[in-house]
This record gives structure tokens, C-alpha cells and sequence, in this order.
């Protein structure tokens, strides 16, 4: 049949078939036909290129009908089958093309132009049966087996065209770059080396023109096979409502090592893309498996991706974009997801996650299937959440069937793809530039496979559930599942939900796609929402944070040795769950002054406190394991202690009361062991020894907290008998502190906190007791007796041995006097052998002062005191320096070495606030040496204890500058912007009025004083309660003008009218005096405003003395 006579049948209906004999027949009705079948004959053919066999229903496609001319270069299309209404049926023919017939086409036209193969154009056609196979001939012949710049084997441009039932397989890329992926580029270098370029050759695509739009077009039912580097199906940017549906688009994959191999990468180092690429990856040889370029609205049903570089790739597509029952296999990335997509299906990670975000997930609904396929090269992620969008991904596949570290992730980037400007294989949560990721914010998330779920930092307010546990960014996310800390990490707590869900919780329901999210995978326990921590990584806890109900299961040390669970700061970790020990590990609190407050302690294994801060045990425990207390302080309730325990230096346990600390195992205290009785139970089954410091708390003359130690006990260190709960022994009262099988050594040192009368001290003994609960030797006896004073007044140099109990004499039959620093003067030492030839002085030095009495004692009367001369010698060289101590011991007639006390009475080297508390006076004086000038105090009180009504300030007595701070009964204070106060070495006092409240309900001696030097740094003065004196010539201000003044007089080298004030007022006790007047001294206001922030702000300890 002539064209003429095809062109001249018109028919309005379909039911006539034309048959076509060849593909000239073809493109001729294709040309000119409307509303009609055309079919293509299975027993006709073309001769092969090579061979000249003619197969029947065997036909080549070339373009030599084209009369193609170089220098007019046109977008060549081989076959256009177009027209409106038509069928083209070609079932039973297969259509190939020598790949060679490609050459010289699409030279000089640019991006987008190029071959066309099979184009089906018009509107309302549809193209049923198609085979097209590309084919590479004579292979050993050198040729160009492409087009100048690219191929598209099938095209489809008009409206409501459909693509039904085609075979497709694409050749005709470079053939030596075929198998490099876009390792060197694309179809242009755009300035960029290595360069390679490929000339690509694509299997479908669906486009419209520049000036019209495509709309309608069904692709279905498409078995497409890639051998060459190009899009498997995509579309162009003019058109609407495009489907593809029930197809298969499949790719071949390549070793990494064959771009590595070349010599391009070797020069460089790096792909095209400016980045190393991962040796032995599997690469494709073909591009997106499914990609668009633009359109609006574009719906995937049913379809299969297979080895191909990306599954899905439908970022740039407007409008709505539906993905259902469709699988990626093999890709680099499975689907990449932009706005206003829903998808289901899946897929797996072999070569790349699943999922990917390249645009903002707008409005976007995801749930995939996660299948079987180990990963290759890498342990890909299995996929990225990002965007606004709500996604689930859910898998059959058991615990261990893929690698662990192949995490979903939430708010993070693919940070493993090579080709990609994210690449970098350090951090996922860091964009290039230093930016962040996309974002996964106020979404929803279901991960319902065995992989881990890691939230990334650019993750926040999310809801959701994990059925293969969460690695959290700290941050607010509520989802149930178990808490990860892996080792070598370090998980920051933020919110209160930076662990998820808490207890029994559980997510709020929600729906993505067609299904409804209610609840977790399984029963919502503790343990389901849970947190554990690894051997190696850290959890820590920030400033403030609280977590309630959460089940914490830590193992090892953390990722830095300071604990498997910290806190530096104001934090608590409380409630139900606890913290289970699964294996040795240890808790730390990071500085003094802060706390970590957490329940119950359980498990097995050995448990350490680290760090300087506090860490508080609030319910009972149940550990069984060795407990060691490295640093900070440790209180805990009962339970907590069932085998060995260890306090180390400077480290202390306290027991509450009410507790019960029973352990099987030793006890070693070489920091602080602190029993809060009456009431705690402190039962060691080994031995118990102590080098460092015991406190005992004594309320009650009976009820107390007894050490009962079955093995042996070793005493050393300290003693500290806390009184402070308002007990007042009296002489002959004695406390069972210790009850062991046998005890060795002794307390070096007793210290005594709360009210114990002047002149009473606390001394120990070994007593056999046949009612020891342990057996034999066995209690250590708290006796209240007289403790003698070493009195030291460090100006003069002068020191007495004081007994200040009233009613109670004491004996001694010796003593000694130490000092490390050598600052005892012999020559100035009147000794008892002075006047008593009974006692014998020892070899005294400057480091040691003794003597004894073999055949008798001296008494030391009630309120009575033996002046031993001047024999402290020590001169501070600098304002503020605190002097060399002493140690003082002595010996009684009834065999008891005892220790007394040592006080430094009299001037100190520094400020002191006199306060006397039985009227309120308070005063300040300078007891120093040296001449110093203030420009600024500040005085507080925990109690309230400060009487602003009744304070003489330096503004009202001295004027010149001084300012009063807003004064409450906690604290007063002034500054002085313009001037200072000088304050004479040893000079008087200087009244501030009756400012201490010392009849106010609920007071206490609790003052603490600051002042600031003037062009100096703020400091803490001495507090010193007792009788005021105001008298002049009371140089040492102890309330009375005495002979120590006058060597005050002498040492420090004050005027003859100092002198003359002494001399007449010689003999005095405490009086009212007129307060020094004040020489002011120019300072700088800066240095003013900082000390004023300083002595408003600064906590201090306070210094006090008492004569």
C-alpha cells in the first residue's frame, strides 16, 4: 500500500488493523493515521547489519531517512508514531538498533536534544507490544557506539498517550565509560576534573515542549533492562498526571575498584564530584531507576527498581506525587523524597538507604519495607528521616540479619554518598559549610525493624516508637523503645524527654497513609523504655534536667573514665526506674557543690563514684557488688552496700539515718565515713580499717549508730563527733562507737562539732567487754572529760595551757609541743621545771617543746591557766597569711594520752569583725602588722541573725564616699566610690553599733565578713564572738588591757600616744570607746563596681574564733 493511499484512509473508528510490512510503513502510518490499529508484521525483517540474515519479525531502526545534514543539525527522531486515537500494536515484532547508527546524531544541539528512537506523540494514542533492543555489533571493530550527545529510546510527548506492555533494553552510552557510573561526570565537565564524558542513553522518557504541555500519559506494564549510563524512566518539566505502573526498571552494578583503577582518579585523587570514592561498593552503570525533572503530579504504582544508581528520585516534581507498592533494590538511594509524596513499599540497602530527603518532605507520608540484602562496602544506613514529613519503615528481617551500625536516622544527612556535596565520612550531623541537615522536627516516626534508631541533633519534638532501639540526640523527643549509649560515646541530656517516653508511657496515636500508629510494638514496662548504657560511653545529664521512670542499665566507666552516668550540675535522676549495675561501672558528679539525685541502685558488679560532686542515693538498693567511693560524696539509703567498700582520700560516704549498711565483705576508709544516727545500721562482716576520717553523730546519750565489725579493726586518721543536734554532754558521759573482734591503732585527731562546754574535750579508750557483740576485745568508749588548751597569741609569741572547764580540774604528768615549720622559740619557754624540780625538760628545738614528771602531776585548776612564755616565734611577711600551726598533746596520771586543742588567740593577720553576743556590739579591726585601706565590707547571715535598725554604718560615722547597700537581716554592706578607710596595723576598733540581733528568735553565731582591699582583690575576714572592747590601749581587742597588750605595743611598733592609751587605761575590761577616724585614699571606680559585684555575689567559708 502507497503512502498516498494510507494518507488518503480516514476512518473514525478502531476497528479496522492496518498492518505495516516494514518500519518505513510503519513510520509513514504513523505520520498520517487517525482512530486506527496499525500493527507491525511478524514474518517480515530487516537484514542484520552484520550477517544480512533476515529474522522474521526482526526489524532495524536507523536514521537514514533523515538525510541528516551536520551543519543543520536537527533533534532527529528515527520512528514518530503520532496522530490522535490510534493504536499501535506491535506484539509479535521486535525492533532493534546497531548501536553504531547513533553517531554524528544530536551534535551541537545541547543539553535535552539528541536521538529519539521511538517517540509517541499526538493525543490519545496508545503503543501496545513494543521490543526495543539496543545492540553493540562487531565489537572488535573500533567505532562510535553512541550519539553525539545523547539517546532516548522512547519518548512520549502529547496527551493521554499510553505506553502498555514494552520490552526495552537500552546500549548506547560510551562504551569504554560504561560501568563508571558519574565517577567522572555527566554529559559536560561544567569545569571540573577528572572528566569523562559518557554521552548518556535513557529508557523512557515523558516530556512536554516548550510551549506545551503533556498531559495524561500512562506508562504500564514496562519491562525495562539498562546496559548503558542514563535514566531508566524520567520525565520533563512541561506536563501533568503522568502514571507508571506495574513495570520493572533494571540496571547492571560495577566495582568501585574500576574507577579507582584509572588513571584520572589516580592523578587526582578524587572522583568529579571532589570526593574520594569507598573501595569495594558496588556501583550502577546507569543513573535514576525512576526520576523527574518537574511536572505536576505524578503517581508509581507497582513498580520494581533493581540495580540501578537511585530507586525513586521525585524531588523536583510539583503537586502530588504517589508511590504505592513499589521497590527499590540494589540503588544508591531507594527513594528520594520531595514534598507532597506519599509512598509505601520498599526496598533494600545492599548499596545505599532505602530512603533519602532532598527536599523538605512537605506534607508527606512514607511507609516502607525494609528486605532482605547485606549491605555491601558499607554498612549503609538503612534510612534517613528528614523533613516535615510522617514515616514508618518496618521489616521481617530478625536482630543481626543486617549490621548493626546500619541505623535509621532521624534529622541527619547522607553522609555516606560519595557523588553527593554532603559526603563526608566523619559526621552526619554537620553539612558542608558548617551548616545543618534538614530537619525532622514536631513529626511523626515509626521504626518497626531490629535496626538502631539514631535522632540527630536537628531533631526535636518528634513522636514515635523503635522497635531496634534509639540513640538519642538528648534533646525532646517523645517516642517508646529503649534508650541507647554505645561505646566510645557520650549522649547529653537536655529534657526531661531526651530519653523518650517514661515507665508505662507511650506515644500519642497517629496515622501515615492508610494505617493508624496506636501504642508501642509491645507491652509498655520498664524495661521497654529503657536506657542502656554500654561499657565505654557516657550518659550525661545537663544542668536542671529531671528524668522520672526510667529504667537505667549501665556498664564501665564512660568515654572519658568519669562515669557511665554524669551530672555536673543541679540534675536528679529519680522515680521508678533506677539505675541497674550490669557489670562493674561507675556514676560520676562532676564539681563540688553539685548533685545528681537518682533511685534505687541494683544489679550485679562493682560500682564506683567519681567526680567531686554529690551523688544521692534516694531509695533503697539492692547491689551486689563492691561499692568504692573514688571522689565527691556519696549518701545513699540502705542496701547499697553488701560486699567490700572503699572510701578513697578525700572522698566520703555519708549513711542516713534510718539506713541499713550490712556488708559481707571489708571496709577500707582512707576519705570520710560519715553515719547520720540515731537509727542506721553499719555491720561490716570482714575487717574494718580507717586512715581517714570517721564522723559520728551523737543526738541522744544511748540511741546512736554502732560500727559492729565481725573481723578486726584498724583505727587511724581523724575523729569527728558531730554535737550538733543540740546534745550537751556532761563529764563521765560515754558512747559505744565501734564493736569488733580486736582493735589496733587509734584516732589521730578529735575533732568536735556543736556544743561542747569550754574546757570539755572527747577522749577515746579500749575497753574488753565480755558483752561485746563480737566476741572479744571490743568497743571504743566516747568519754567526756576535761580537754586542756594550748592558748597562742601569734603577735606577742606568748601561749599558755588553759583548762576553761567549770568546776573540773585536770592533772597532767606531761606534755609535748610540735611544730613542723620550726617556729618554737626555746629561749623564750618558762617549762614547769622552772619552778618544779620534779619535771624534766626534753631536748628542746624549734620543732619540739616537752617535758615530764616521773614522780608526780601538776594540777591545772578550773578556769585556770600555766603560762609557758614566748615561745611561738613568727612573723608574717604578708597581709593575711595564716601562720604555722602546732600540735599539742599531753599525758595524765591515769595512763591517758590525750589530745589537746590549739587556739590562736589574740590579734590575727587579718580584719576581724568583734561581735559580742551578748549585747549585738560589733566593731572592726585591723589586728594585723601591716597598714591596709578598705573600700568596701559586706556582712551575712544564713539566719538572719543581722540587726539593720541597730547598725552604725561608715556612711553615717565616716562620711567621705561611703554608701550603704540595701540592708536586710541577712546581710548589710557598703562601698566607698570615691575614698577608702585606712585601717593602722594593730589599731583600734571601729564601731558598726549594735548590728548583731542576739535576742531574735532562731538566731545563730553564723556571720561571715568580706571586705575589699582598696585597688586590691576582695577577702575573707575573721569573725571573732566574745566580750567587746572599745577601751583604748585593748590592742589585741580581747576585752580587757592587759600585759599582752603592751608586747602588742612592742611588736608592732605603734606610736608613744598608743602607748599612753595603754598606760592609762591599764587594767580595764570591755568599755565604750570613740571610733578612729578615717584617713580617705583615691581609688578607681571600675575596681569600686567590681568589688561590689564580688562582696554582693562571693560565698565564702567564714573564719571564727573564739578566745
Amino acid at each position: 500500500m502507497s503512502v498516498a493511499l494510507i494518507s488518503a484512509v480516514f476512518i473514525s473508528e478502531r476497528a479496522l488493523a492496518i498492518p505495516a510490512g516494514s518500519l518505513a510503513q510503519l513510520r509513514a502510518l504513523g505520520s498520517f493515521s487517525n482512530n486506527t490499529t496499525i500493527t507491525l508484521s511478524a514474518t517480515g525483517g530487516d537484514p542484520h547489519p552484520v550477517t544480512g540474515i533476515v529474522t522474521p519479525g526482526e526489524y532495524w531502526l536507523d536514521g537514514d531517512h533523515l538525510n541528516f545534514d551536520p551543519n543543520n543539525p536537527i533533534e532527529p527522531i528515527f520512528m514518530n508514531l503520532g496522530g490522535s486515537g490510534n493504536t499501535y500494536d506491535l506484539s509479535g515484532a521486535t525492533i532493534k538498533v546497531d548501536t553504531r547508527d547513533l553517531a554524528g546524531y544530536g551534535r551541537a544541539l545541547g543539553h535535552g536534544s539528541g536521538v529519539h528512537l521511538v517517540q509517541l506523540s499526538g493525543n490519545n494514542n496508545q503503543l501496545n507490544g513494543l521490543t526495543l533492543i539496543g545492540e553493540d555489533l562487531d565489537l572488535n571493530t573500533p567505532a562510535q557506539r553512541y550519539a553525539d550527545w545523547g539517546t532516548q529510546y522512547v519518548k512520549l510527548i502529547g496527551d493521554d498517550l499510553t505506553l502498555e506492555s514494552a520490552t526495552v533494553v537500552v546500549r548506547g552510552s560510551h562504551t569504554e565509560y560504561y560501568g563508571l557510573s558519574d565517577a567522572f561526570g555527566k554529559g559536560a565537565s561544567q569545569g571540573q576534573q577528572p572528566y569523562l564524558g559518557h554521552r548518556k542513553a535513557a529508557g523512557v522518557n515523558v516530556d512536554g515542549t516548550d510551549t506545551d504541555l503533556s498531559s495524561n500519559n500512562v506508562v504500564n506494564n514496562l519491562n525495562l533492562t539498562m546496559k548503558t549510563f542514563g535514566h531508566g524512566f524520567f520525565t520533563g518539566t512541561n506536563l501533568e498526571n503522568t502514571t507508571l505502573s506495574n513495570s520493572t526498571i533494571t540496571g547492571e552494578l560495577f566495582p568501585s575498584q574500576n574507577v579507582i583503577d584509572r588513571p584520572e582518579y589516580q592523578e587526582h585523587g578524587h572522583t568529579w564530584w571532589q570526593y574520594p570514592i569507598q573501595d569495594n561498593i558496588m556501583l550502577s552503570g546507569s543513573e535514576g531507576g525512576v526520576r523527574t525533572y518537574g511536572g505536576n503530579n505524578f503517581t508509581v504504582d507497582n513498580v520494581v527498581v533493581d540495580g540501578m544508581r537511585t530507586g525513586f528520585a521525585t524531588v523536583a516534581t510539583q503537586g502530588q506525587v504517589n508511590i504505592t507498592n513499589s521497590y527499590a533494590y540494589n540503588t544508591t538511594s531507594g527513594f528520594d523524597v520531595g514534598d507532597n509524596t506519599s509512598i509505601t513499599g520498599g526496598g533494600n540497602i545492599v548499596n545505599g538507604p532505602l530512603l533519602t530527603f532532598y527536599g523538605s518532605g512537605n506534607n508527606t507520608d512514607i511507609d516502607l519495607e525494609l528486605t532482605a540484602g547485606t549491605p555491601i562496602g558499607v554498612n549503609w544506613s538503612a534510612a534517613y528521616f528528614n523533613g516535615n514529613a510522617d514515616i514508618a519503615i518496618h521489616s521481617n528481617l530478625a536482630a543481626g540479619d543486617l549490621p548493626e551500625e546500619s541505623y535509621v536516622r532521624l534529622g541527619q544527612r547522607y553522609f555516606e554518598n560519595w557523588r553527593d556535596s554532603d559526603f563526608n565520612t566523619a559526621d552526619p550531623d554537620i553539612a558542608p559549610g558548617g551548616g545543618l541537615p534538614r530537619a525532622f522536627n514536631d513529626e511523626n516516626f515509626v521504626n518497626d525493624t531490629n535496626q538502631i534508631l539514631v535522632i540527630g541533633d536537628n531533631a526535636v519534638g518528634n513522636n514515635g516508637r523503635s522497635q531496634g532501639g534509639v540513640i538519642s540526640n538528648g534533646k525532646e523527643n517523645h517516642y517508646d523503645g529503649v534508650t541507647l549509649v554505645q561505646a566510645g560515646t557520650r549522649t547529653v541530656v537536655t529534657h526531661a524527654k531526651g530519653l523518650g517516653n517514661s515507665g508505662v508511657e507511650t506515644f500519642a496515636t497517629f496515622a501515615i497513609g492508610n494505617t493508624t500508629y496506636t501504642g508501642a510494638v509491645t507491652a509498655q514496662t520498664l524495661d521497654d523504655n529503657g536506657t542502656i548504657v554500654a561499657s565505654g560511653g557516657t550518659l550525661e545529664l545537663s544542668n536542671g534536667v529531671q528524668i522520672s521512670n526510667e529504667k537505667l542499665t549501665i556498664t564501665g566507666h564512660g568515654d572519658d573514665g568519669n562515669g557511665a552516668l554524669y551530672a555536673d550540675g543541679g540534675t536528679s535522676f529519680v522515680g521508678q526506674g533506677g539505675v541497674y549495675l550490669n557489670g562493674d561501672a561507675s556514676i560520676g558528679v562532676g564539681s563540688a557543690g553539685n548533685g545528681l539525685l537518682v533511685g534505687a541502685i541494683q544489679g550485679t558488679g562493682n560500682l564506683t563514684k567519681r567526680g567531686t560532686g554529690k551523688l544521692d542515693i534516694g531509695n533503697s538498693s539492692t547491689l551486689a557488688g563492691d561499692l568504692t567511693v573514688a571522689e565527691g560524696t556519696l549518701m545513699a539509703q540502705s542496701g547499697l552496700v553488701n560486699q567490700n567498700l572503699a572510701v578513697a582520700s578525700g572522698a566520703s560516704l555519708e549513711v542516713v539515718s534510718g539506713s541499713d549498711y550490712s556488708t559481707l565483705g571489708d571496709v577500707q576508709i582512707d576519705g570520710t565515713l560519715d553515719i547520720n544516727g540515731p537509727g542506721a545500721t553499719f555491720s561490716v562482716g570482714g575487717n574494718f580499717a580507717s586512715t581517714g576520717t570517721l564522723t559520728a553523730h551523737i543526738s541522744h546519750l544511748t540511741d546512736h549508730t554502732v560500727i559492729s565489725v565481725a573481723g578486726n579493726a584498724t583505727l587511724g586518721g581523724t575523729l569527728n563527733v558531730d554535737l550538733s543536734s543540740g546534745l550537751t554532754p556532761s563529764t563521765g558521759d560515754t558512747w559505744d562507737l565501734i564493736d569488733a573482734n580486736a582493735i589496733s591503732g587509734g584516732f589521730n585527731n578529735v575533732n568536735v562539732i556543736g556544743n561542747l562546754p569550754t574546757g570539755m574535750g572527747l577522749f577515746f579508750q579500749t575497753q574488753a567487754d565480755s558483752g561485746s557483740t563480737n566476741g572479744q576485745l571490743g568497743q571504743i568508749a566516747l568519754t567526756a572529760d576535761v580537754q586542756l588548751v594550748l592558748a597562742v597569741n601569734a603577735q606577742a609569741g606568748t601561749a599558755s595551757i588553759k583548762n576553761r572547764l567549770a568546776g573540773v580540774e585536770e592533772q597532767l604528768d606531761g606534755y609535748q609541743i610540735t611544730s613542723v615549720e620550726g617556729v618554737l622559740d626555746p629561749a623564750g619557754w618558762t617549762s614547769f621545771s622552772d619552778s618544779d624540780s620534779n619535771w624534766t625538760e626534753s631536748n628542746p628545738t624549734s620543732n619540739h617543746l616537752g617535758e615530764l614528771n616521773l614522780t608526780g602531776s601538776t594540777t591545772i585548776a578550773s578556769n585556770t591557766s600555766f603560762s609557758l612564755g614566748a615561745i611561738y616565734n613568727h612573723t608574717p611577711t604578708t597581709f593575711g597569711e595564716v601562720g604555722p600551726d602546732l600540735e599539742f598533746e599531753y599525758h595524765t596520771p591515769d595512763g591517758g594520752t590525750r589530745v589537746g586543742l590549739v587556739e590562736f588567740e589574740g590579734p590575727h593577720n587579718n580584719i576581724v569583725l568583734l561581735v559580742d553576743p551578748a549585747t549585738g556590739d560589733a566593731a572592726i579591726q585591723n589586728q594585723s602588722i601591716f597598714n591596709v585601706a578598705i573600700d568596701g565590707y559586706l556582712v551575712t547571715s544564713d539566719s538572719s541573725a543581722l540587726d539593720p535598725t541597730g547598725w552604725e554604718s561608715l556612711e553615717t560615722s565616716q562620711g567621705n564616699g561611703w554608701t550603704k547597700s540595701n540592708e536586710a537581716a541577712n546581710h548589710i554592706g557598703e562601698l566607698n566610690l570615691s575614698d577608702s578607710l585606712a585601717l593602722a596595723g594593730g589599731s583600734g576598733p571601729i564601731s558598726l553599733g549594735s548590728l548583731f540581733d542576739f535576742d531574735g528568735l532562731g538566731i545563730e553565731e553564723d556571720l561571715e565578713f568580706q571586705f575589699h582591699l582598696a585597688g586590691g582583690m576582695t577577702m575573707t575576714g575573721i569573725v571573732q564572738y566574745g566580750a567587746l572592747s572599745l577601751t583604748p590601749g585593748d590592742f589585741d581587742g580581747d576585752g580587757n588591757v592587759d600585759g599582752v597588750d603592751f608586747l602588742t605595743w612592742q611588736r608592732n611598733d605603734l606610736s608613744a600616744s598608743e602607748l599612753s592609751d595603754w598606760q592609762s587605761n591599764y587594767g580595764q575590761s570591755a568599755s565604750q570607746a570613740a571610733a578612729s577616724t578615717a584617713v580617705p585614699e583615691p581609688t578607681s571606680v571600675g575596681l569600686l563596681l567590681v568589688a561590689l559585684t564580688s562582696l554582693a555575689c562571693s560565698q565564702r567559708r567564714k573564719g571564727i574564733s573564739r578566745p
